[in-house]
């Protein structure tokens, strides 16, 4: 029967016409997600191709920054900040230890996003409508 029946009680009907149409409509039209990958940067994920040859700390190395940041993840410590912003020179390692983060986060399941900017991918980086829906 009709939906708008669906949760009526002791409800009588006498002498009329019920007529139902349903229409399905389906398009060729890519789905979302085929739309949204046409417009990604693959090379800026951490586990990219192009990332393997990334650098990554030496597992020795920067354990206090890592700590650190690895609390601030996990909520510890009096951070109270929404977003953890990592700078300093070229060459002094923020790829480094993003990509470190990057992958004991995935490690540990907890990886939602990352967004590795690099000029290893140049034709990707400075390509205007790759940014652009």
């Amino acid at each position: 029967m009709v939906d708008i029946f669906s949760n009526t009680r002791n409800t009588q009907i006498h002498g009329a016409n019920i007529i139902t149409n349903v229409t399905n409509y389906a398009t060729g039209s890519p789905k979302g997600l085929d739309l949204l990958r046409a417009h990604i940067a693959p090379a800026a994920l951490f586990d990219a191709r192009e990332s393997v040859a990334s650098p990554r700390c030496h597992p020795n190395t920067r354990k206090a920054i890592i700590k650190n940041i690895m609390d601030w993840i996990s909520g510890g410590g009096n951070h109270g900040a929404g977003m953890f912003w990592m700078y300093g020179a070229a060459g002094s390692g923020k790829t480094a230890l993003g990509q470190s983060i990057a992958g004991l986060c995935h490690q540990e399941r907890r990886l939602i996003a990352s967004f590795f900017f690099s000029g290893l991918s140049v034709e990707e980086v400075t390509d205007p409508s790759s940014y652009q829906p």
